[in-house]
């Protein structure tokens, strides 16, 4: 179980990634060329911005702890891929992108809100869990969507390796799934 500390902490460092994937597919819908993956990364993002007001509606409000200023990033990893991300801006990276979001971004998301789920008190962090279930649920859908578009424009072997490098180089990033939300494996109950 996580402390009051410890759960506000974990829910800016979720709001803080989930503002800025919004932010960054959303400025890959103005480059990419390719209209559904266009339409792909226009839904993502909304719902990244759906998934943020959550986390702030989720931060405890008590007075010895600031949402605004516990809303940032998880570590140097976590920074380190959404810059990544937001260097996926060439209109040639639709298959970069759609590896991203498929193999790193939202199987990570996966990892680390389970993770948060499995840290969950039954009845202190209720509302927590039931949100971070519906989230859960959510990251399945964008890997599942985002696994598609990949799937349908990878055509070669070239294509394929491109993937395969833009997914092991973000990946990199992190040390571990749930290095997204600053959790670590030591801290289940």
């Amino acid at each position: 179980m996580l402390t009051l500390e410890e759960s506000a902490r974990v829910a800016g460092h979720a709001r803080w990634l989930e503002t800025r994937l919004f932010e960054v597919m959303g400025s890959w819908v103005r480059v990419e060329p390719d209209a559904a993956a266009k339409v792909l990364w226009s839904a993502h993002s909304r719902r990244h911005a759906t998934a943020a007001r959550i986390w702030r509606d989720r931060q405890p409000r008590v007075a010895h702890l600031d949402p605004d200023a516990l809303t940032v990033p998880a570590g140097p990893g976590v920074t380190a891929l959404v810059d990544a991300l937001a260097g996926l801006v060439e209109p040639s990276a639709t298959v970069a992108r759609c590896a991203a979001v498929a193999r790193v971004v939202e199987p990570g998301r996966l990892a680390a809100y389970a993770t948060r789920v499995e840290q969950a008190h039954p009845l202190a962090d209720g509302p927590v869990s039931w949100w971070t279930r519906f989230l859960l649920a959510d990251a399945e859908a964008c890997r599942a969507d985002a696994e598609v578009l990949l799937g349908d424009r990878v055509a070669d072997p070239a294509e394929r390796q491109a993937a395969r490098d833009t997914e092991a180089r973000l990946a990199a990033c992190l040390t571990g799934l749930t290095d997204a939300l600053g959790l670590t494996g030591d801290r289940r109950p």
